[in-house]
């Protein structure tokens, strides 16, 4: 993979010490302002899939027409819940009061604690797209459901989902899953209970959420990440992907669309 990071400026005088036999510094320069959390507007990917099936083109071909058409279910990658979930069951326990944030390492306190707290709101916002991608509902509006305005990116309760329906299928608006928090659009109707009933499984509620409000404010996530651009070829160690992510979403979670179908074995990613 070739990529930027971002770093302290302090850590100039000491890039080159990163260089090993697997990493390389390419190259370095000092940004004009600091960057923050939420400032990356995106990612490109090009991606090689090693070691694929016969044939494996062709329906690689149509399963990237089939995603064009009707988007890819926006789940969080597995990586977000960290090795074996210790990052999300550390999330668990501190909502759930087993764990308190002073446990946690100073100097990596609110890193660590921000992580495993959104490790938490990322595995109920996958459990309940799951669910809804098991009833069919993804597509479809809902009495209730909050969606959002793709240009203003507005959130909105659906009170007439017929006409919203018309919206949806107009791309102009889409349906969204909870990121539990205080500033969390909350749904409506049968939507209300239906996103409520998660937290009860998981034996929380939404003012756990609360006690840590600065760190979980909350917000709407799109059920279904639409790709404006997705082309594959044929290469001579496999199958090449290009395609474009908006910030928080996942390529893993794109070429798992693909994986069942066309990997022989497993895969091997290069990325930039």
């Amino acid at each position: 993979t070739r990529q930027w990071i971002s770093v302290p400026a302090s850590c100039q005088a000491t890039i080159e010490e990163v260089n090993t036999d697997q990493i390389q510094v390419l190259d370095s320069q000092l940004h004009t302002n600091k960057l923050k959390i939420g400032h990356s507007r995106g990612n490109r990917f090009t991606i090689v899939l090693r070691n694929v099936a016969e044939n494996s083109f062709d329906t690689a071909k149509k399963i990237a027409e089939e995603i064009l058409k009707r988007g890819v279910p926006n789940y969080f990658g597995t990586q977000r819940f960290g090795i074996k979930g210790n990052t999300l069951r550390t999330g668990q326990e501190l909502l759930n009061g087993e764990k308190k944030i002073e446990e946690i390492p100073r100097q990596r306190r609110k890193f660590l604690a921000r992580l495993a707290l959104s490790s938490v709101q990322s595995a109920l916002f996958n459990a309940i797209l799951n669910r809804r991608l098991q009833e069919n509902i993804t597509h479809n509006v809902q009495l209730g459901d909050v969606l959002q305005v793709i240009q203003s990116k507005g959130p909105f309760v659906s009170t007439e989902p017929d006409v919203d329906q018309v919206r949806f299928d107009s791309s102009e608006v889409m349906t969204t899953g909870p990121i539990f928090g205080p500033k969390m659009k909350m749904p409506a109707d049968q939507m209300l209970e239906f996103e409520q009933s998660f937290l009860t499984h998981y034996g929380l509620t939404s003012e756990d959420f609360c006690k840590f409000r600065k760190l979980t404010p909350g917000a709407r996530r799109p059920l279904l990440l639409w790709l404006e651009d997705l082309s594959v070829a044929e290469v001579d160690s496999g199958l090449q992907f290009q395609f474009d992510l908006p910030s928080g979403a996942y390529a893993t979670v794109v070429l798992r669309e693909f994986m069942k179908d066309v990997s022989n074995t497993k895969s091997s990613e290069h990325s930039k």
